[in-house]
Protein backbone atom coordinates (compact mmCIF):
# COMPACT_ATOMS: atom_id res chain seq x y z
CA UNK A 1 0.00 0.00 0.00
CA UNK A 2 1.22 3.28 -0.68
CA UNK A 3 1.91 5.93 2.02
CA UNK A 4 -0.07 8.75 1.32
CA UNK A 5 1.60 12.37 2.87
CA UNK A 6 -0.46 13.43 6.04
CA UNK A 7 -2.43 16.05 4.35
CA UNK A 8 -3.77 13.77 1.94
CA UNK A 9 -4.72 11.25 4.15
CA UNK A 10 -6.13 13.87 6.49
CA UNK A 11 -9.23 14.50 3.84
CA UNK A 12 -12.32 14.05 4.74
CA UNK A 13 -13.85 10.81 1.74
CA UNK A 14 -17.10 11.40 3.15
CA UNK A 15 -18.60 14.38 4.12
CA UNK A 16 -21.32 14.31 7.28
CA UNK A 17 -24.53 15.67 6.45
CA UNK A 18 -24.49 17.27 10.42
CA UNK A 19 -22.81 20.90 10.31
CA UNK A 20 -19.88 20.95 12.92
CA UNK A 21 -21.82 23.69 14.99
CA UNK A 22 -24.11 21.13 15.34
CA UNK A 23 -22.27 18.48 16.68
CA UNK A 24 -22.32 17.95 20.72
CA UNK A 25 -18.78 19.92 22.02
CA UNK A 26 -17.41 17.99 24.63
CA UNK A 27 -14.58 19.99 25.96
CA UNK A 28 -11.83 17.91 24.30
CA UNK A 29 -11.18 19.05 21.14
CA UNK A 30 -13.94 16.55 19.74
CA UNK A 31 -17.67 16.32 19.14
CA UNK A 32 -20.02 14.31 19.28
CA UNK A 33 -22.13 13.66 15.95
CA UNK A 34 -25.44 12.18 17.02
CA UNK A 35 -26.44 10.95 13.41
CA UNK A 36 -22.86 8.66 13.07
CA UNK A 37 -22.44 7.95 16.69
CA UNK A 38 -19.08 9.48 16.39
CA UNK A 39 -16.29 11.45 17.89
CA UNK A 40 -14.85 13.88 15.49
CA UNK A 41 -11.79 15.25 15.99
CA UNK A 42 -10.57 19.04 15.29
CA UNK A 43 -7.72 19.20 13.24
CA UNK A 44 -6.44 22.55 14.11
CA UNK A 45 -6.21 21.58 17.54
CA UNK A 46 -4.20 18.35 16.76
CA UNK A 47 -0.29 18.38 16.98
CA UNK A 48 1.65 16.68 13.84
CA UNK A 49 2.24 13.66 15.95
CA UNK A 50 -1.51 13.69 17.27
CA UNK A 51 -3.21 13.89 13.68
CA UNK A 52 -0.10 10.79 12.66
CA UNK A 53 -1.79 8.71 15.22
CA UNK A 54 -5.40 9.51 14.10
CA UNK A 55 -4.32 8.15 10.35
CA UNK A 56 -2.29 5.09 11.50
CA UNK A 57 -5.35 3.98 14.08
CA UNK A 58 -7.71 4.48 10.53
CA UNK A 59 -5.02 2.27 8.81
CA UNK A 60 -5.53 0.05 11.45
CA UNK A 61 -9.07 -0.22 10.84
CA UNK A 62 -10.29 2.45 13.18
CA UNK A 63 -13.31 4.58 11.92
CA UNK A 64 -11.91 8.18 12.55
CA UNK A 65 -13.95 11.11 11.69
CA UNK A 66 -12.34 14.51 11.43
CA UNK A 67 -13.36 18.21 11.21
CA UNK A 68 -10.68 20.53 9.14
CA UNK A 69 -10.36 23.98 7.54
CA UNK A 70 -8.21 24.28 4.10
CA UNK A 71 -6.61 27.55 4.31
CA UNK A 72 -8.22 29.52 0.90
CA UNK A 73 -4.86 31.26 0.18
CA UNK A 74 -2.61 28.09 -0.57
CA UNK A 75 -4.58 25.19 0.24
CA UNK A 76 -2.79 23.97 3.37
CA UNK A 77 -4.68 21.76 6.49
CA UNK A 78 -3.38 23.70 9.79
CA UNK A 79 -2.15 21.95 12.78
CA UNK A 80 -2.19 23.18 16.71
CA UNK A 81 1.44 23.09 16.55
CA UNK A 82 2.02 25.88 13.26
CA UNK A 83 2.42 22.69 10.80
CA UNK A 84 0.86 23.23 7.69
CA UNK A 85 0.13 20.38 5.40
CA UNK A 86 -0.29 21.06 1.54
CA UNK A 87 -2.33 17.97 -0.23
CA UNK A 88 -2.33 16.99 -4.34
CA UNK A 89 -6.05 16.94 -4.12
CA UNK A 90 -6.98 19.70 -1.95
CA UNK A 91 -6.81 21.96 -5.00
CA UNK A 92 -9.52 20.49 -6.36
CA UNK A 93 -11.60 20.83 -3.71
CA UNK A 94 -13.24 24.14 -2.59
CA UNK A 95 -10.39 26.37 -1.09
CA UNK A 96 -12.39 27.40 1.32
CA UNK A 97 -13.62 23.81 2.26
CA UNK A 98 -15.12 23.13 6.14
CA UNK A 99 -16.09 19.60 6.29
CA UNK A 100 -16.32 16.91 9.13
CA UNK A 101 -16.76 13.28 8.20
CA UNK A 102 -14.62 10.03 7.79
CA UNK A 103 -11.39 9.92 6.42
Amino acid sequence: MRRLPLADALLVKTPCAKGWDTMQDDGSGTRFCTSCAERVHDVQKLTRAEATALVEAKARGASVCVHLRVRSIDGAILLADGHAFHSTSVRRLNPSLVAAGAM
